[in-house]
C-alpha cells in the first residue's frame, strides 16, 4: 500500500498506513494516463473510497488528454 500526496503541484509516494482510496493497478495506470477518471473507476467496481477523494483524483487528471511519458 502506498500513500500518494499532492501539494503545490508536486506529488510524493511513500509507504502508506490506512488507505483512503483503493484502486486496482490497471485502473491506477488508466487514471494516471488520464484515460479513466477515478469516479468512473469506482462506478465500474475498480476503485472505492470517499466521494471527495475520488473527485480530487478526477481533478488532478481531467485537464489533459490521455498521455504517458514513455518512449517505445
Amino acid at each position: 500500500k502506498l500513500d500518494i500526496t499532492f501539494e503545490n503541484g508536486d506529488g510524493a509516494v511513500t509507504p502508506g498506513a490506512e488507505p483512503r482510496v483503493l484502486i486496482s493497478a490497471g485502473a491506477f495506470a488508466a487514471w494516471y494516463s488520464g484515460s479513466l477518471p477515478a469516479s468512473r473507476a469506482a462506478m465500474l467496481g475498480l476503485a472505492s473510497g470517499p466521494a471527495d477523494d475520488l473527485a480530487l483524483m478526477d481533478a488532478l487528471t481531467m485537464d489533459r488528454r490521455p498521455w504517458l511519458p514513455d518512449m517505445f
